[in-house]
């Protein structure tokens, strides 16, 4: 017969990979770094920008602010401040899977990525930024998706060094633009970056 070994809470929480949470200008510039209280700091302001950002639904319906110094992988969000100390970026991204060992905390996903106004520059300056700063915690390659029906997201993306790494059908729960796909739920395409042979 086998045990049955059940960890303590607090043994759980030791498993917890960090949180860290830098500011940066505008040019990708790191200003000053800590952790949840950083990111608990600047949290109204980086909801009213991606409210702006996203402008075609409550952001609520699909990112729970509340839950991402909160995640097990912890992870690295960069909060871009213009010089009003208004929010001009944010993006945050964490391991995959503390479940799947290395093949789970080497790999990164966000979960939002976002700059506005738009086409200022701060969108690339934060990704090269948050790409460096995932490195030094880990990460070798990085994953972002995007509705394909966001036309100039994927032309940012791609302008930015990533590669086209799939599309997966009924992803998304609202639905689909596209006729005809998606049995009313919209797709979803992937950026890949490889972070541990890039220049």
């Amino acid at each position: 017969m086998t045990e049955v070994i059940k960890p303590s809470f607090e043994e759980l929480e030791k498993k917890s990979l960090p949180f860290v949470a830098r500011v940066i200008n505008p040019d990708g510039k790191i200003m000053s770094e800590g952790g949840k209280n950083v990111y608990w700091k600047y949290y109204g302001k980086i909801s009213q920008m991606l409210d702006l950002a996203f402008p075609e639904g409550p952001v609520s319906e699909w990112l729970d602010l509340t839950a991402i110094p909160a995640t097990l992988e912890g992870g690295v969000a960069l909060i871009a401040l213009d010089e009003s100390e208004n929010v001009c970026g944010f993006i945050h991204g964490r391991p995959e899977s503390c479940i799947n060992g290395p093949e789970g905390t080497e790999k990164w996903v966000t979960s939002v990525v976002a700059a506005y106004p738009p086409g200022k520059g701060i969108g690339g300056k934060m990704l090269e930024t948050f790409k460096t700063e995932a490195v030094k915690v880990g990460a070798k390659v990085l994953f972002i998706r995007t509705d394909p029906s966001r036309l100039d997201t994927i032309k940012f993306y791609t302008s930015h060094g990533g590669e086209m790494a799939g599309r997966l059908e009924y992803y998304y729960s609202y639905p689909t633009e596209q006729i005809g796909i998606g049995k009313g739920r919209s797709p979803t395409v992937w950026f890949f970056w490889d972070l541990e042979h890039s220049k």
